[in-house]
């Protein structure tokens, strides 16, 4: 290992186009933060869903696949082999809630986001 250079900060974690990876390159950061990411962007969809807004279901859905989905697709073949079976069902539970909220059309499971994402990303 080379020697540390005083005018460069080491971090445990770095963020590389919105994919959070650690020094020993693994996903554990990524993993706990897509979540959290997806579901403080439910708040947005709540306002849009408001009466004053107006915006039919399939709208929202247009807007859940852009703003929730898209979060949850991002590098997703690089990192979802890292996720734990609970962490799985709470990714589930959360798309299974925003469902039955009316945000979206289609009940979503990450399995199924995950074998899209394999499919497209094989040439």
């Amino acid at each position: 290992m080379p020697l540390p250079i005083s005018s460069i900060e080491q971090v445990d974690v770095v963020n590389l186009l919105g994919i959070l990876l650690s020094c020993s390159f693994c996903f554990d950061a990524q993993v706990c933060n897509v979540p959290k990411l997806c579901s403080q962007r439910v708040y947005l969809l709540k306002l849009l869903r408001a009466r004053d807004q107006g915006l039919s279901r399939e709208q929202l859905h247009t807007v859940f696949l852009a703003l929730v989905v898209s979060r949850l697709r991002c590098a997703l073949p690089a990192w979802s082999g890292f996720l734990k079976t609970d962490q799985t069902g709470q990714i589930n539970t959360f798309l299974k809630r925003l469902y039955k909220y009316g945000f979206s059309c289609q009940l979503l499971r990450l399995e199924t986001l995950i074998n899209e994402s394999d499919k497209k990303s094989i040439p």
